[in-house]
């Protein structure tokens, strides 16, 4: 799953080791100052870390998934909806307070669940979803490679975000949103390793803290995206060992350029849906159920389809004109990415644009036979903030990294 802070706050992350716990664990939370200001003043900053960190412990519990077998499966209760061809699609369990809609694997239709959604019935929000990551192979029985569990508030925002792992390992983040619009990220994995990310209202200002999985601090790390200036504070028993300043870098001019002379990464435009999607012509076809399935319209240059799932929501739009083939595919579970677009060129190259609730994007183009691969990050301002590339084999791989002004700040 994306996540629309900066990604800088993640650097100094840490890896889950143990399995999931019977009980609630604990994220050791050392009162951080506020990072719309923070000291970027190495001799300052060490005189104001100079005492062992106080810590207070913020309990997070980890989302239980949902596992079911094949036999389990076939047993769930619910309306059992197949689409045109007969193939089932989902399986929807209307209760009380919550409606369950369990969206099935199309490699496994019958056996595998891909998603479960929770909505509430009463405002009718998705309160939870559960994503399922599964290979399915042929005559053996399904392997989980992973769940993500996504909870959210009553505005549609991540609030808790739980992640499974195939070894058994977990980490789970809990995502605040302060007044000022500040935000903050409490993270904890399965071996009591932690970190705290905030991050101001502008974007500019982070500070991320991560502990040991005995609880003690073990680093603090600064951005300032105005200067671009970083500053990391590590600690040893809790006390402050040693302190860095990492100014920004003055980079060759050819290095910036690279991105700025790379024309594909430019994000595909903004699909704007300007009509009701039901009422457009073409051949009709429809779930068991009754709801409006694909909407097939022929033209001069092509066919249009416009795609709907179980709960009459658009799905997505596949445009299939001569050589322009496009798909806009809508995002209806939660999560940040409202919808992306999906671009197939002749010469097999697929770019995918990725557009999130805040206004920023995202851009994967990759060519499935080559392995050629290039990404970019834009800010919700446009201004470009990362931008990878990756040749044939690997035999050129460059990463460049830009703080809000558009300077070059890393290069890998």
């Amino acid at each position: 799953m994306i996540n629309s802070l900066n990604p800088a706050m993640y650097s100094n992350g840490v890896h889950v080791q143990n399995n999931v716990p019977n009980a609630p664990v604990s994220i050791q939370n050392n009162n951080p100052q506020p990072v719309t200001n923070p000291n970027l003043n190495g001799l300052n900053a060490m005189a104001g870390y100079n005492q062992p960190v106080k810590t207070n412990k913020k309990a997070l519990q980890p989302a239980l998934p949902t596992v079911l077998q094949p036999e389990a499966v076939h047993a769930l209760k619910g309306e059992r909806i197949t689409n045109s061809q007969g193939v089932l699609d989902s399986i929807i369990d209307k209760n009380d307070k919550t409606t369950v809609v369990y969206k099935m694997d199309p490699a496994a239709p019958n056996d595998v669940i891909r998603k479960i959604l929770y909505i509430d019935n009463a405002t009718g929000k998705l309160k939870r979803v559960q994503e399922n990551l599964t290979e399915i192979k042929q005559g053996q029985m399904p392997v989980s490679l992973g769940i993500c569990v996504e909870e959210y508030d009553n505005e549609g925002n991540i609030e808790k975000l739980t992640d499974y792992y195939d070894n058994g390992k977990y980490s789970v983040q809990q995502h605040e949103k302060m007044p000022d619009g500040s935000k903050k990220i409490y993270c904890v994995n399965s071996d009591k390793s932690s970190f705290i990310a905030e991050e101001d209202k502008e974007g500019n200002r982070t500070k991320t803290t991560t502990f040991t999985p005995s609880g003690q601090i073990g680093e603090i790390v600064y951005f300032n995206g105005n200067d671009a200036a970083y500053q990391v504070i590590t600690y040893k028993n809790g006390i402050p060992a040693k302190i860095e300043r990492l100014d920004n870098e003055v980079f060759t001019p050819e290095i910036a350029a690279i991105p700025a002379q790379d024309k594909d990464i430019i994000p595909a435009q903004a699909y704007i849906l300007g009509y009701e999607p039901k009422n457009v012509q073409g051949e009709k076809t429809y779930f068991s159920n009754g709801m409006l399935q694909n909407i097939t319209t022929k033209t001069a240059n092509g066919t249009i389809t416009h795609s709907f799932d179980t709960l009459g929501f658009l799905s997505s739009i596949s445009i299939d004109e001569n050589t322009n083939k496009k798909v806009i595919t809508y995002n209806n579970d939660g999560g940040n990415v409202v919808y992306t677009i999906k671009e197939t060129f002749p010469d097999k190259t697929e770019k995918t644009t990725s557009f999130e609730k805040d206004g920023s994007k995202q851009v994967n183009i990759k060519n499935p036979e080559t392995g050629a691969e290039k990404n970019a990050v834009y800010a919700k301002t446009g201004q470009l903030l990362w931008y990878s590339k990756e040749t044939e084999g690997n035999d050129e791989r460059i990463s460049i990294g830009f703080d809000p002004h558009g300077n070059v700040r890393a290069v890998f």
